[in-house]
């Protein structure tokens, strides 16, 4: 499994658990999430950069409990993610 296979799956279970409504696991596996993604992009690229705040709201929405506002975030950023690994592919 590459690098952006595991950032889809880890956005997979994010997304997972904001179905379920679930803030704990939703908030363990958003904070994995950015721990990965910050790895394979670099905290100091322009990319992580422009990304790094959408990424923090999402986390923002499920520690407030606002899995409405949430699961689009997480449903677009995994469908962005899935596009990344077509091109590339």
């Amino acid at each position: 499994m590459n690098a952006l296979d595991e950032l889809i799956y880890a956005m997979e279970v994010v997304r997972d658990a904001i179905s379920e409504k679930d803030t704990d696991k939703a908030h363990e596996a958003v904070t994995v999430f950015l721990m990965e993604f910050a790895a394979s992009f670099g905290v100091h690229s322009d990319f992580f950069k422009k990304t790094f705040p959408i990424l923090e709201q999402l986390k923002e929405h499920i520690e407030k409990g606002r899995f409405d506002e949430a699961e689009p975030l997480a449903i677009a950023f995994l469908a962005r993610m899935r596009q990344w690994k077509e091109a590339n592919s």
